[in-house]
C-alpha cells in the first residue's frame, strides 16, 4: 500500500497530510492547499477574496471555490445565529491584526489604536447567484474567513483525495483535524481531543468527521501598550477578554470551526446558547472551557 506524508506551513500555520492508497502524494495535497491559500488569504492583495472585498457593492463573477467559501461563510453566520460572523474584518484591522500572525509577532512596536469601525451585521444581506458563481457583497462589507477557511480547505483537500483514489487521508492545519476514509493500519483514524478543566485528554476515532479548537489565547498581539485577542465578538467589535477555549467534533472541518467560534462567543455572553441540545441539533459534540481572565 502507497502511502505519503508531509508537513509543512500553509495559510500562515503548520500543516501535516497522511494519505494512503493509489496514488497517494501528500505533495498534491499541499499544492491544492497553496492553490486555495492564494484564493481565499485576506493577507494577500492580490487574492481572489482581496479583489473581492474591493468590489464590494458590486456583482462579481469569482471562482467555484471561492464561491464555496463564501456560501459556506454565509452559512455559517445564519446557523449560529450571528456569532460566528465573517463580516468583521475592518474591525480585525483596526485592532491591529492587519497582517499575518508571524509578521505580527515580529512587529511588537504598533500605534495607539485611532477609532475602531463601527460593526454593522450585514451578513444576511450578502448575494449569491450559484447559477453564474457570482457574489455580491454590501457597499463597505468586507470578508474575513477566519478559522473557517482552514477547515474548508481541509474539507475539500481530503475529499479529493478520495476521489482521486486514496483509500484515506487526514489534513491537519494548525491543530485542527479533518479525516475521510481508513487510517493506514485500515482501522479508524484515532485523534486526541485536548484535555480540559473537566476532562482528560480523550481519543476518538473518526473515519469522515473533523475536529476544530477555538482557543482565544492562542492569537494574540500588543497594540497601544494593551494586549488583544484574535476573536471579536460580532455585538461589541472588540475582543474578548476572557480565556476560553471550545473544542467541537464534527462531520466536515469548516462547520467544527464555525460552531467552535460561535461557542465562545456564546460562553464569554454567558448566553447558554450552546447547550447539549443545541449541540446535538447542529450535529456536534462540543467541549468548552473558560481560563482565567485575559489582562487587556
Amino acid at each position: 500500500m502507497t502511502e505519503s506524508s508531509s508537513t509543512r506551513r500553509v495559510m500562515g500555520t503548520t500543516a501535516s497530510v497522511i494519505v494512503h492508497g493509489a496514488d497517494a502524494s501528500a505533495s498534491r495535497c499541499f499544492d491544492r492547499l497553496d492553490e486555495l491559500e492564494a484564493r481565499w488569504s485576506r493577507f494577500l492583495p492580490d487574492s481572489e477574496l482581496s479583489r473581492l472585498n474591493r468590489a464590494a457593492g458590486h456583482l462579481t463573477v469569482v471562482s467555484p471555490d471561492l464561491f464555496r467559501l463564501v456560501d459556506h461563510l454565509v452559512a455559517a453566520h445564519r446557523w449560529t445565529e450571528g456569532r460566528f460572523d465573517p463580516t468583521l474584518h475592518d474591525q480585525l484591522v483596526a485592532w491591529g491584526y492587519d497582517r499575518t500572525y508571524r509578521e505580527l509577532a515580529d512587529d511588537p512596536s504598533q500605534e495607539v489604536i485611532a477609532s475602531i469601525p463601527e460593526h454593522e451585521d450585514r451578513c444576511a444581506e450578502i448575494t449569491l447567484i450559484p447559477t453564474a458563481s457570482t457574489v455580491l457583497l454590501p457597499a463597505g462589507t468586507h470578508l474575513d474567513p477566519g478559522g473557517l477557511g482552514k477547515g474548508l480547505a481541509g474539507d475539500i483537500v481530503a475529499a479529493e483525495a478520495i476521489a482521486a483514489g486514496a483509500d484515506g487521508v487526514l489534513v491537519e492545519i494548525g491543530g485542527d483535524v479533518v479525516t475521510r476514509g481508513t487510517a493506514p493500519d485500515g482501522g479508524a483514524w484515532r485523534i486526541a481531543v485536548p484535555a480540559n478543566e473537566s476532562s482528560d485528554e480523550q481519543i476518538i476515532e473518526l473515519h469522515d468527521g473533523a475536529v476544530a479548537t477555538s482557543d482565544t489565547a492562542v492569537r494574540q498581539w500588543s497594540r497601544g501598550g494593551s494586549r488583544h485577542q484574535h476573536v471579536l465578538d460580532p455585538l461589541t467589535a472588540a475582543p474578548l477578554t476572557e480565556r476560553i477555549t471550545a473544542t467541537v467534533i464534527a462531520g466536515a472541518g469548516w462547520w467544527a470551526e464555525a460552531v467552535a467560534t460561535a461557542a465562545v462567543i456564546s460562553q464569554s455572553r454567558r448566553d447558554g446558547w450552546l447547550d447539549a441540545a443545541t449541540a446535538e441539533r447542529l450535529g456536534t459534540i462540543a467541549f468548552v472551557t473558560e481560563h482565567e481572565r485575559v489582562d487587556v
